[in-house]
């Protein structure tokens, strides 16, 4: 009987279903590869990830042939697997973070259905997932956050159930917890771990979830999951990569690593981008919330999770003293799980002049108001909002207006819609904005950005050919990718010496540097020509024996 609902539902929102096919395609797959990886990050992950494949060790990551234990292994297997089913590209490196993307959004959708027994509420908060500013970006990027939100994420849906439903879901959020602790060191088991005690003790049920043989088989296979590896890679290389996974996760946490300390309030900014153009709605879903938590029924459960999940995530890394704009990513998806929620109490809308009416519909019209501001800005004075390498871009370009364009018209009728008390269409509404915002933005602004700040480093790189090639006091990890022999050495200021010997390794005993110019001089005379490109300087450097 459940599975002919299930099945009626299904047929009766299959057009909802085809416009939630469109948007994930359009949001995370179209054009994946059809622009450069971007500095720094992305190419860390693709050549890492090549090095593992070609060297056939599976255990310890290398980039530019040195050991890399900046983050555990997960994701560099799944891009090496890419690259063994589809090739060595931009496209196969990035498409872990597409799947798994996708495969997040799928996952809060299939969570509201199970709980609200409602396939039509189950795809609008996946269109609500999918079409968060940060996780399109982060989706459409060959790095780790993606793919640590899905899994931690998946944790947290397992011990929603574990707490909720039945005690053996314990295995399955250990496998999953597991996952997430291979892609991204502890934090995939301390982060679900600290919250579901938290939630636990608010259900009045740490003794039914904890107290239990379920728990102990639950750590038993988190452990088989992660140790393995663990155990292998400091059996192939000792005290160095214990001492990497005390600085990438206790110390990265309790002090500052790699200059990454930000302003106070920082997550709070990043909170506000990254959830755009949900963003307006944040009042509305906190007085929401504030209304629904105070209310005992078992269907709430949903919320409750969904708002333990944002807040601890959002606190746990407020806390850090390692600050990224993309650790907070596993919050987008829970609050667009409460906005999903939200709209859908039908108990708001049977007093359209209520609070909550009012402050949907004020929040719908803020959007394309404020869009207007930025608009202007990047149309007159585009060097205060692009990336300082693109400071060649004209903002008037009509490629810059389109997506803005796009944006602005579909989020004001989205607006209009939710003013005309139809939420459900002013939601998918917003979400198919986005999809065709990204299809222009991937097939104009981004190319050119992708040009703008990594072509000169191309246009070096085609000069230089197969000769050796290093880098003077810039961190570019796209030419290591890029260059032929896959191998660029970079030097310091106090590491000239080893630069010039560097030199004298080299068949005609000169060496090709990319630097900046204010870099050029302390290499002195032995710079036998310069080429400059924007903010870049291309050297021959020769070895100058002493007389």
């Amino acid at each position: 009987m459940q599975q002919e609902k299930l099945f009626n539902q299904l047929k009766q929102n299959a057009l909802l279903i085809a416009i939630t096919a469109f948007v994930l395609a359009a949001l995370f797959f179209v054009n994946l590869g059809g622009y450069g990886l971007f500095d720094v990050d992305e190419p860390r992950y693709a050549e890492a990830a090549r090095e593992m494949l070609l060297r056939h060790d599976w255990i310890t990551p290398y980039f530019n042939q040195l050991v890399r234990f900046d983050k555990p292994v997960l994701h560099y297997w799944l891009i090496a697997t890419s690259y063994t089913v589809f090739g060595i590209s931009e496209w196969a490196a990035r498409l872990p973070s597409a799947l798994t993307a996708l495969g997040t959004c799928l996952l809060m959708g299939h969570w509201v259905r199970q709980e609200t027994q409602n396939v039509k509420t189950g795809l609008l908060a996946v269109l609500a997932s999918a079409a968060c500013i940060e996780v399109i970006g982060l989706a459409r990027m060959s790095v780790t956050d993606m793919t640590l939100t899905f899994f931690l994420l998946a944790t947290w849906v397992a011990l929603f159930y574990t707490i909720h439903k039945s005690q053996k879901f314990w295995l399955l959020a250990g496998v999953l917890s597991g996952l997430a602790t291979l892609t991204k060191g502890p934090v995939g088991i301390v982060l679900p771990g600290l919250l579901a005690l938290i939630s636990a003790f608010w259900s009045k049920r740490f003794k039914a979830t904890f107290l239990t043989p379920w728990f102990l088989i639950g750590l038993v296979c988190w452990a088989l999951v992660t140790l393995p590896w663990y155990w292998a890679a400091y059996a192939a290389n000792g005290q160095a990569f214990l001492d990497a996974l005390v600085l990438h996760n206790v110390t990265r946490y309790g002090d500052v690593v790699s200059g990454h300390k930000q302003i106070p309030g920082f997550y709070a900014i990043v909170l506000l981008v990254g959830f755009l153009p949900w963003t307006p709605y944040l009042p509305a879903i906190t007085g929401w919330l504030k209304k629904a938590l105070n209310a005992p029924a078992e269907s709430l459960n949903l919320a409750r999770s969904a708002a333990i999940w944002a807040v601890g995530v959002f606190v746990f890394y407020a806390v850090a003293k390692t600050q990224l704009l993309t650790y907070i990513l596993p919050v987008f998806p829970s609050l667009a799980v409460l906005l999903t929620l939200c709209l859908q109490d039908q108990r708001i809308w049977a007093q359209p002049q209520g609070f909550l009416p009012k402050a949907l519909k004020i929040g719908a019209w803020v959007l394309p108001v404020l869009l207007v501001i930025p608009a202007i800005l990047l149309v007159t004075m585009p060097a205060k909002l692009l990336p300082r390498e693109a400071s060649t871009l004209t903002g008037g370009d009509p490629l810059f207006i389109l997506p803005l364009g796009v944006l602005i018209t579909g989020s004001a009728v989205s607006a209009w819609l939710m003013s005309r008390l139809k939420p459900n269409k002013a939601l998918v509404m917003q979400a198919c904005t986005m999809a065709m915002v990204a299809i222009t933005a991937v097939y104009t602004v981004v190319p050119k950005v992708n040009a703008a700040t990594q072509g000169c480093l191309q246009d070096f790189l085609a000069r230089v050919g197969t000769q050796p090639l290093a880098t003077y006091e810039i961190q570019k990890p796209s030419l290591v990718f890029y260059h032929p022999a896959h191998r660029v050495p970079h030097f310091a200021t106090d590491e000239v010496p080893e630069l010039l010997l560097q030199a004298s390794k080299t068949p005609a005993q000169s060496l090709w540097v990319i630097t900046k110019p204010r870099f050029v001089g302390a290499l002195g005379s032995a710079v036998a020509s310069q080429q400059d490109c924007g903010r870049y300087s291309l050297l021959q450097v020769r070895f100058l024996p002493s007389k």
